[in-house]
């Protein structure tokens, strides 16, 4: 578990040894350390902007899904957004 802090929020993550790039070796953590150094060059970029999260749980090479309902364990600072979805359901954020 690595915890990263920025500004005055507080990110702890896990399996920062994961292989999610296999071709490159890059791993889980290398992408969080990559997002940590540019978050002052980005984040402003990104702000009020919604996000879709498309994850894949087996690696990049297995099939992916979106990810669509926040989970419980996401911190309160993270805005969450009802947006419509398949046949006009609403997707809860």
């Amino acid at each position: 578990m690595t915890r990263y802090e920025l500004a005055d929020r507080v990110v702890i993550t896990s399996s920062d040894d994961r292989v999610v790039f296999p071709d490159a070796g890059i791993t889980k953590g290398d992408v969080i350390a990559y997002y940590y150094r540019v978050a002052d060059l980005m984040l402003p970029h990104l702000r009020d902007r919604p996000l879709t999260m498309e994850r894949f749980p087996k690696g990049l090479r297995d099939r992916g899904f979106y990810h669509k309902h926040v989970p419980t364990y996401f911190p309160e600072w993270i805005t969450r957004a009802d947006m419509a979805g398949k046949d006009d359901r609403v997707v809860e954020g």
